[in-house]
């Protein structure tokens, strides 16, 4: 005999209310797990801004440590329309003493009259006239030489580009307004140059005949570069630059000064070092304070996180001002960032170990703090420092 199993129907219990209370307690159990996962979302991502912050402010602390912020430097010139400077920390302060008799320079050509012959510029056969198969233009710049090829049917434009990217520091222009070529090289020096040996006939034509480029210089030789010629504190020099850097200073030669020397003064820069200072002790303020709010921020512990059927009973105002408060507090008392405050106060209170003599802290080079209710806050006394 099959077992039977009879209905609540008539047993008077309210099945829907039943239920309705198990979905209830069920949906409370959900909703809790709920804003505890949303709360540590969003504690989550305060650490996330916190860690930024640090790792920008320990890159700060990287950068205060060069030597260019730490000693800066400062230089004068006596004449800087000849001769301008400056000093990394490695330079000593002293006063240099520079006669400039030649600039370095390179090699600059341009065409000797307008070049174009025929009414249109699209091509080079109907510029110039020309006609036949291509020719080739070799160029030689120092060690570095190649062949360009010129086609009749390709614009001047064109071959600005073949010569441009041919890699030999060498740079060509045309102006349409005054109709002239133009070539140069962009290094400086006596191994610098522009040396058409080896182009073909035609090329040679071409670049004489139709460019109106003088291709060999007053004594019949490749066009050269030259060297600067300056004495420095007494030392004859020869430079392929017009900037060069000696001992720490980097001078740039701006022109010819006879023989009358130029003074280059370098000194400390001592308002760039208290500038730099401040501006670190402001950013370590910045973040000290930041972390501080954090720590006393009020926590409402009865502002939790809002489920999406608690928002859409509320209008937005008013989930925005309850999520503030919900957001408030969050890393209230945190022992991680209460460590790291510790640990940012004893970095500038104690003293520096193995450093020996009056200086070995901060508070020794006038960087202090004042008051404890600032939480650490660090003043700069420029005059000490």
């Amino acid at each position: 005999m099959g077992t039977r199993i009879y209905g609540l129907s008539g047993s008077g219990l309210d099945v829907d209310a039943l239920v309705k209370q198990l979905m209830d307690a069920k949906r409370t159990q959900y909703n809790t797990l709920y804003k505890k996962k949303i709360q540590l979302e969003w504690k989550k991502a305060e650490y996330n801004t916190y860690y930024n912050k640090l790792t920008e402010f320990r890159n700060l602390v990287f950068e205060s440590k060069l030597s260019a912020n730490l000693m800066p430097k400062t230089v004068t010139s006596s004449n800087s329309g000849a001769v301008t400077a400056k000093a990394n920390a490695d330079a000593g302060n002293f006063t240099h003493s520079i006669t400039v008799s030649q600039l370095a320079d390179g090699v600059k050509l341009a065409s000797s009259g307008p070049i174009t012959t025929g009414d249109s510029k699209a091509t080079l056969a109907e510029q110039f006239g020309l006609s036949g198969d291509p020719f080739t233009i070799k160029l030689t710049n120092g060690s570095k030489s190649k062949e360009i090829t010129v086609d009749p049917n390709m614009s001047i434009y064109e071959l600005v580009s073949a010569i441009n990217n041919a890699g030999l520091d060498i740079r060509a222009s045309y102006d349409a307004n005054i109709d002239r070529f133009f070539l140069a090289t962009t290094n400086t020096g006596s191994a610098s140059g522009i040396d058409f040996t080896g182009s073909s006939p035609e090329g040679i034509d071409f670049l004489q005949d139709k460019l109106k480029i003088n291709i060999l210089d007053e004594n019949g030789q490749p066009h050269r570069g030259q060297d600067a010629i300056v004495n420095l504190d007494g030392a004859n020099l020869t430079l392929s630059s017009n900037t060069f850097t000696v001992s720490g200073v980097t001078y740039t030669l701006h022109g010819v000064t006879g023989d009358n020397p130029v003074n280059i003064v370098v000194n400390t820069d001592i308002d760039k070092i208290i500038e730099n200072v401040k501006s670190f002790v402001n950013k370590y303020n910045e973040l000290l304070e930041a972390i501080n709010s954090e720590l006393n921020e009020t926590y409402y512990k009865d502002y939790l996180p809002l489920t999406d059927e608690e928002m859409a009973e509320l209008k937005e105002a008013q989930v925005k001002a309850w999520e503030e408060k919900a957001r408030s507090g969050l890393l209230r008392r945190d022992p991680i960032l209460r460590s790291l405050v510790t640990a940012m106060r004893n970095s500038f209170m104690d003293s520096v170990a193995g450093l020996t003599g009056k200086y070995r802290n901060a508070s020794s080079i006038g960087i202090s703090t004042s008051s404890y209710t600032e939480g650490g806050k660090l003043y700069v006394d420029e005059n000490k420092l």
